[in-house]
Order: structure tokens, then C-alpha cells, then sequence
């Protein structure tokens, strides 16, 4: 356990014991929400129970996006209904379809009739990609121009969006909708405002599709150095993007299951035991087996 974190537990620890959630209010809102992520998967569900009761929304989304599979797992059923549905309401759409894939069917649909019509709408039609390849892990989230807009024309959009994400580019499409390249932000800092959008276009712009494989999206990133990259549908539309974060998180979970399966265990049981655990589990009768063949 990392030093910080060990004094975070320790800091709350006596708040959980003593049920004082306005003071835990108060610490946990100084943390950072992938900290507060580790300790949820150390203590049990009283004292979880207590965290999400002290969390404000946005913080209880981060969280629950945060931690491992199998404590998430244990927070849908400590989680009420409609504590869920808000929660699910404060995260972007391609990381509540990630969560929602984890439910049980009857669930997931009864949540997703909670979630207003346009978010849940999205949110489908990310799960209805498969969960290992660009559609799955995309982020529908873009910001697109015409390819007659100009610089001036370019820079309002982006201020209109108000998008909350960090991105690097705007992506043009012509007249029909289909995706053309893209323009790096650098352009419209140092081009006149009345230059045509057009003629700043990267041609070249490397784009993949929504059935594309993760694996195939990872080694895209790595050949190329990309920060990001664009995700087109079989019209050669805007579908969605990947960032470089995301990619890091796929070879998390990949190297995660590779871990599982040398530990001789299924990869499935990230759903309900973390992967130290696991592995700690079969090195017990393992390395007994490792000395015999000596």
C-alpha cells in the first residue's frame, strides 16, 4: 500500500468508525477520486456504504468508474436504484455503457429507462458494439466542422461545445457527413480567421473503424504515436474517438487477464476477485508444483 494512501485510510478510518459523514465529508472532498477509489476497494460495504453517503454526485461517478471490477460489483448491490441512475447520469456515455455492461440484463434495461431518452439512446448504441473493439471503447464525445467552415467559424463551434474533455483537433467532414481529416488546433491559433477550413485539412488524418479490433486499435497508437484517433462507421462517418488514456486502460485490463491466466485462473473472475487475490490464491498450490520440478 502506497504511503499516501495508507494516510488516507487512516485519516478516515476513525471518521467510518464513528459515523461522522460531515467530517468525512470534508476530507474526502480534498482527495482525488482515483485515491478515494483505492481505499472503497479496502474496506467493507458499512463502511463503502458510509463514502458514497459522504460523496457528492460527481465524485460518487468517478469512483465507481475507478474501482475494480469486483468491488463495482459489490456497490451495485449496496447502491440503491436510483442512486445508480444519478450516478450513471454524471459520467460520460461511453463509460456508463461500460458499467452498464456489467449488469445483468433485467438491470441494465431498467437503468437505462431511468436515464433520459437522449443519454440512453447513446449509451445503446455504444453497447451495441462489441466490447472489444473501436465502437466499445470509443468515446462518442467530437467536435466535427464543414470542410467550407472557416478558421472564425471553426473556433466559435468549439467554444459553443463546451466540451469538458481535452482534445487536440477538429475533425471536418463534407457536405454529406462523411469524414474528410482532420485540423490541428495549432492552425486555427496562427491562420486568419477567413481562411477555409478546407485547406488546412490533413488528408492523411489515420482513422479507424468501429469494428476494428482493440488490440489492432492499440498497436495503431504504438506504431503511430498518436494521441488520439478517430473512429468512422461503415459510411465513413463520425462515429467517435479514442484517446491515448483509453488505449492505456485496455492494456491494463489485457495485461490483467494475462496476469489471471498465468496465475491458472479465468480471466472472468475480475468480476469478483481482484487480480493480486486471485493469483496470491493459486501461488499457494503452485509454487509447491514449481519446487517439485526442480
Amino acid at each position: 500500500m502506497a504511503d499516501e494512501q495508507k494516510q488516507l485510510v487512516q485519516q478516515i478510518k476513525p471518521l467510518l468508525e464513528s459515523g461522522d459523514i460531515s467530517a468525512l465529508r470534508e476530507v474526502l472532498t480534498e482527495q482525488r477520486s482515483s485515491d478515494i477509489a483505492e481505499v472503497v476497494e479496502l474496506v467493507d460495504n458499512e463502511h463503502r456504504r458510509a463514502i458514497f453517503d459522504a460523496m457528492d454526485k460527481p465524485t460518487s461517478a468517478e469512483v465507481l468508474e475507478k474501482v475494480d471490477e469486483a468491488t463495482r460489483s459489490e456497490l451495485f448491490d449496496l447502491l440503491k436504484d436510483e442512486e445508480l441512475s444519478s450516478i450513471l447520469s454524471e459520467l460520460d456515455s461511453d463509460d456508463a455503457a461500460d458499467i452498464l455492461s456489467e449488469l445483468p440484463e433485467e438491470e441494465r434495461a431498467a437503468l437505462l429507462e431511468s436515464i433520459p431518452p437522449a443519454e440512453s439512446a447513446e449509451i445503446k448504441e455504444l453497447m451495441s458494439y462489441s466490447e472489444d473493439s473501436a465502437g466499445g471503447i470509443m468515446d462518442p464525445a467530437v467536435i466535427s466542422v464543414l470542410e467550407d467552415a472557416t478558421v472564425a467559424g471553426a473556433v466559435n463551434k468549439i467554444r459553443a461545445a463546451e466540451i469538458d474533455e481535452d482534445f487536440f483537433s477538429v475533425y471536418v467532414v463534407n457536405k454529406d457527413g462523411r469524414f474528410v481529416g482532420d485540423v490541428r488546433l495549432r492552425f486555427l491559433l496562427t491562420r486568419s480567421e477567413g481562411t477555409r477550413i478546407g485547406d488546412l485539412v490533413d488528408p492523411d488524418t489515420i482513422y479507424v473503424t468501429v469494428d476494428t479490433d482493440q488490440e489492432e486499435v492499440r498497436n495503431i497508437f504504438s506504431k503511430n504515436d498518436l494521441i488520439v484517433v478517430p473512429v468512422l462507421d461503415k459510411h465513413n462517418k463520425l462515429a467517435g474517438r479514442i484517446t491515448a488514456d483509453r488505449i492505456i486502460e485496455v492494456a491494463e485490463e489485457e495485461a490483467a487477464e494475462d496476469l489471471y491466466t498465468m496465475a491458472g485462473t479465468d480471466p472472468d473472475e475480475l468480476d469478483t476477485f481482484s487480480v493480486f487475490n486471485a493469483a496470491r490464491i493459486r501461488m499457494t498450490w503452485l509454487l509447491p508444483c514449481l519446487i517439485g520440478t526442480e
